[in-house]
């Protein structure tokens, strides 16, 4: 009998979620996170199990372990300010915010935000709601439609057909230029979006899957073109980390190792 993997339990739990079985969705999200606590991943599935379920402070408490886990994980942060916004700290709402534009196109309400308040120091370590505030937080996510939203992940997730084509090595990146008068990093201009150009980049609606966790997902699963694919991108969101470059070199070492077979 086939062992499932990791990856494929993920996926059946998604699965679950978008067929609306939320209580089944739980148990099973429930026991892969016992057997993997520290994975981004588990927590963030956690994270959407609550919030299916309305177990809202639960939610937060997942979606902060998932940023924890894997500071890149741009959903979790959309997450948290979607459901949390009004209870987090000035340096708390920086950090989340420093995330998403990091990764998106930032819109006016945060651009005003991070210029308004440039002198607050970030606060990575997010505080999670007393259970007693339960009652007064939503209990939906305004301007997400739940199962498009899983449906995406699903795909995201979805083993790949073909095998991706070969990437090369990137040049070293400049950094990216500030902005004089607030001292915020712009995000990089991104292709106007269209099937064409979708298909071209291997992208699709701005969910935040690709990140280091996908990554990592993909090499385990011995897929280093996708797993190189998503780390190029992350490097040209963030030339300067020294830990998406040691990825990539160990991933171009795989698929080098993989020729030679």
């Amino acid at each position: 009998m086939k062992k499932i993997t990791f990856y494929e339990k993920c996926q059946t739990i998604l699965g679950h979620l978008e067929k609306n079985e939320n209580d089944i969705a739980y148990v099973k999200a429930e026991e892969l996170h016992d057997i993997f606590p520290a994975s981004a991943l588990t927590n963030f599935i956690m994270g959407l199990c609550c919030q299916r379920r309305q177990e809202i402070i639960e939610a937060i408490r997942y979606f902060t372990m998932t940023l924890r886990y894997d500071p890149s994980f741009v959903s979790a942060a959309e997450m948290l300010v979607k459901l949390n916004k009004d209870n987090y700290s000035v340096g708390e709402m920086k950090y989340l915010y420093g995330i998403i534009t990091q990764f998106k196109k930032a819109d006016d309400e945060m651009l005003q935000f991070l210029h308004k308040f440039i002198e607050v120091p970030l606060i990575p370590n997010l505080s999670v709601p007393d259970r007693r505030k339960e009652e007064a937080l939503p209990e939906t996510l305004p301007g997400i439609d739940d199962n498009a939203y899983i449906q995406h992940l699903i795909t995201e997730m979805d083993r790949p057909r073909e095998q991706a084509p070969k990437v090369p090595e990137p040049a070293p990146a400049a950094k990216p230029a500030s902005v004089p008068e607030t001292g915020y990093r712009p995000p990089r201009p991104k292709v106007p979006a269209s099937p064409a150009n979708d298909k071209k980049n291997g992208m699709g609606p701005g969910y935040g899957i690709e990140t280091m966790t996908m990554a990592q997902l993909y090499i385990r699963q011995g897929l280093y073109e996708n797993a190189l694919d998503i780390l190029i991108k992350l490097q040209k969101r963030d030339p300067l980390s020294e830990r998406i470059r040691n990825e990539i070199d160990r991933v171009q070492k795989l698929i080098r190792e993989e020729e030679k077979e």
